[in-house]
């Protein structure tokens, strides 16, 4: 359990710069996209925080150092049943994709995207689950 609570750990990419992407793409009539790439990006940022916490979380109650509370219990077993844990499906139910090795963060799609748009111009396409 603490190998895969680890190699999860490993895949959650660090948070997008919200200012960076508002001062690069500030709201405008013109340019509609920009509010949905910002409130994404703030999603996201919020789905980020918390799959690193929790996993945190537990990694530190696996090694008895906090109290193994029922929601960590929960994530545990969703993690070990290879399913989604709840406490993200919470935050943002299509930013995660389930596949036979365990979670994939389809939002590193976004954070390229994210980043190419700090740089240079956004994309004129953006991917269904960036949307919704």
């Amino acid at each position: 359990m603490e190998e895969a609570g680890r190699s999860i750990l490993e895949k959650v990419p660090e948070p997008i710069s919200v200012v960076m992407v508002m001062e690069k793409h500030p709201v405008r009539y013109e340019e509609s996209m920009n509010t949905v790439l910002i409130q994404e990006v703030i999603r996201y940022n919020k789905l980020l925080v918390t799959v690193r916490q929790t996993l945190n979380d537990l990694l530190k109650a696996l090694k008895g150092l906090v109290v193994m509370s029922q929601a960590l219990e929960t994530m545990a077993n969703s993690i070990y049943n290879n399913s989604v844990p709840e406490l993200w499906a919470s935050k943002v139910r299509s930013t995660l994709t389930h596949n036979n090795h365990g979670y994939c963060f389809d939002g590193l799609k976004l954070k390229y995207s994210c980043s190419k748009c700090e740089t240079h111009s956004c994309p004129l396409d953006f991917s269904i689950f960036v949307l919704f």
